[in-house]
């Protein structure tokens, strides 16, 4: 079912803009909330968020890294 549901995801991302910004933090909240509130790096790039919006998010305080590959991202408000 999560496989099916990430395939989903992947196949709907926009590819710039407003709306790119918009679809990436709603499929990392999603992850997240199945998962404590954590995602691995890996899942986020499964899922088709490239390495550089990773580090963006990072950059920008919206995530944080709370080990080498584990990234919080906050519920969404």
């Amino acid at each position: 079912m999560i496989a099916a549901s990430l395939t989903t995801q992947i196949s709907q991302s926009p590819s710039a803009g407003t709306a790119r910004v918009i679809w990436r933090r709603t499929v990392a909240a999603d992850l997240a909330a199945r998962h404590a509130g954590l995602v691995r790096r890996s899942m986020l790039t499964a899922a088709g968020i490239t390495t550089g919006e990773i580090r963006g998010e990072l950059r920008a305080g919206r995530w944080v890294q709370v080990g080498p590959n584990t990234i919080a991202v906050p519920r969404p408000t």
